[in-house]
């Protein structure tokens, strides 16, 4: 390596660094570059003006894709030369070191920067400027429901139990999972409008009681529910539209038996009873007490089942169906019903009066008919005749038969 030093201190005295240039590749051929020592003062004819000196920025207007630069040699200066490329031209050009290999491909408006080291021989590096494609920190980007693992990010879900009633979800909960411990409790979800669409928190009921979720003013859940409970061993996601409706992803009860049976007093009662709360999806209720005038069980407009038995007293009547349903199936005193919600009304479950005629197999005749009826049971055409005769003269006239051996009609007495 060619080095200057200075007379009196001996310190090493480094060529003047141009500090920018410009180039203009118009032809399919390398433009050599030279470092700015002694009297290198190439020329680019046909440039702005420019020449062909290395410089520490450079704007170089490429008009011909066959076009390269190559880098002066690092064997007659040292590591650590930096210089920045920018492409103004409409093609892209290469940049290649003093051994003719390439380092760096520059499209039309990218930038590159190049520094110089000494291993390997003739070694420059090259990075893009605002490149396209980046990695960023994972740490830096995780958030609420995401966690750092190494350079990438993957799903978080902290776990928060409680048995605080009347908490208030708010926006630091995103993606968290709060977990009841307690007994009844009551917990609420925050104004879908206020909190936006992608607010979620997902819920779970470990405790001993029933949890209630309450959303905010005329909020609703799933489309119809002013609240929705989570008996012990429930869970769900909730969701919002951010436009007044929460909505559940996976609500349903863990346990095993889901049919169960509530029995409700209405003693005193009139008008309508509107299943809701702890009460609701238990399938089987029976329903007591003196009422004191015709009542009709209101149900959410949701599927489910509602087996019904009126064991009420005091003369009025019961009937089931969702609120302002127009004819509500109607339950007698000391009768049972089976009903189901279709999501829109309650409707009976079982349809009124038997298809006739009943087969023999369902022990009926087959008929319609006390003839029919005979016949198919297996009676002969004179047996059906004395069978069905209006006297005894019938009987006898149709018990008349002829002798197998002379042919002579016999007439057989009866009575």
């Amino acid at each position: 390596m060619t080095s200057y030093t200075q007379t009196f201190s001996g310190a090493t005295i480094y060529p003047a660094q141009v500090t920018y240039n410009q180039l203009n590749l118009s032809a399919a051929q390398g433009y050599q570059l030279q470092w700015p020592i002694d009297n290198n003062t190439l020329s680019n004819s046909g440039t702005l003006g420019s020449s062909l000196i290395f410089a520490r920025i450079t704007d170089v207007n490429c008009t011909n894709a066959g076009a390269y630069i190559i880098l002066p040699s690092t064997a007659i200066s040292g590591p650590g030369e930096q210089a920045t490329y920018n492409n103004t031209g409409s093609q892209s050009f290469a940049i290649k070191n003093f051994a003719g290999v390439t380092v760096a491909t520059i499209a039309p408006g990218v930038q590159y920067v190049l520094y110089s080291s000494p291993i390997p021989a003739n070694g420059w590096y090259a990075f893009q400027l605002g490149a396209a494609i980046s990695s960023p920190s994972a740490a830096a980007i995780a958030g609420n429901g995401l966690v750092a693992v190494g350079t990438q990010l993957s799903q978080n879900i902290s776990v928060t139990s409680s048995s605080t009633s009347g908490y208030v979800f708010g926006v630091g909960d995103l993606a968290k999972l709060y977990v009841w411990t307690g007994g009844s409790g009551t917990w609420n979800l925050p104004g879908s409008g206020a909190i936006g669409s992608s607010f979620y928190v997902q819920i779970k009921n470990n405790g001993t009681g029933q949890l209630a979720l309450a959303p905010n003013g005329a909020d609703l859940i799933n489309g119809a529910n002013s609240s929705l409970t989570f008996n012990p061993g429930d869970s769900a996601f909730m969701v919002t539209d951010g436009l007044g409706g929460w909505y559940t992803i996976g609500y349903g009860n863990a346990s095993n038996n889901v049919f169960q049976f509530l029995q409700i007093s209405l003693a005193g009662l009139s008008g309508t009873y509107t299943i809701s709360g702890s009460a609701l999806n238990k399938i089987s209720y029976r329903f007591t007490g003196l009422l004191a005038g015709n009542i009709q069980i209101v149900t959410p407009t949701t599927v489910q089942q509602y087996w019904i038995d009126n064991q009420t007293t005091g003369g009025f009547s019961l009937s089931i169906g969702v609120s302002g349903q127009i004819t509500p199936v109607s339950v007698p005193v000391s009768n049972r019903v089976i009903t189901y919600c279709d999501g829109t009304n309650v409707v009976n479950a079982s349809t009124a009066g038997i298809s006739t005629p009943l087969a023999i197999s369902q022990g009926g005749t087959g008929a319609i008919t006390a003839g029919a009826a005979l016949t198919s049971l297996g009676g002969t055409s004179i047996g059906t005749a004395i069978f069905t005769a209006a006297s005894a003269g019938v009987v006898q006239t149709q018990a008349n038969v002829l002798d197998a051996g002379t042919g002579v009609m016999l007439s057989v007495a009866l009575g």
